[in-house]
């Protein structure tokens, strides 16, 4: 089965397109720095802001914002209290996240929809 903008994948595939024009554009060596820098952030988000539930939001947000984006949201969450609890501070994250990729028009939930369940349902109603 080929993987289509539909089918379900724990890493999106809604930006692979503008990932492979920016690679095309700045060169496979400034991409990949990219790539090391948003790894950077990933970790940091799953270390220090995840209370246990947070690790696919924290991939797609990571996947899709932009690092200049990433890295604003970071440098705030990191003037945030360090005793605050785990959740106050996994729900500021979140919110930081959401309204940077509302600022970008992206929707921050992964693709649940198979093509199979479709079919399933088309046939159903049938």
């Amino acid at each position: 089965m080929a993987v289509t903008e539909d089918t379900v994948s724990f890493v999106t595939c809604r930006h692979r397109l503008k990932d492979l024009d920016q690679l095309k554009r700045i060169g496979p060596a400034a991409f990949e720095a990219q790539m090391e820098q948003k790894l950077a952030i990933l970790a940091e988000l799953l270390e220090d802001y995840n209370e246990g539930r947070r690790k696919s939001f924290y991939c797609l947000a990571v996947t899709l914002l932009p690092l200049a984006e990433l890295e604003t949201v970071m440098t705030g969450l990191r003037t945030l209290n360090p005793a605050m609890p785990g959740k106050e501070k996994a729900a500021a994250a979140v919110n930081q996240l959401q309204a940077a990729a509302q600022r970008h028009d992206i929707l921050l939930k992964r693709n649940l929809k198979k093509p199979d369940q479709e079919k399933t349902n088309i046939e159903k109603e049938g």
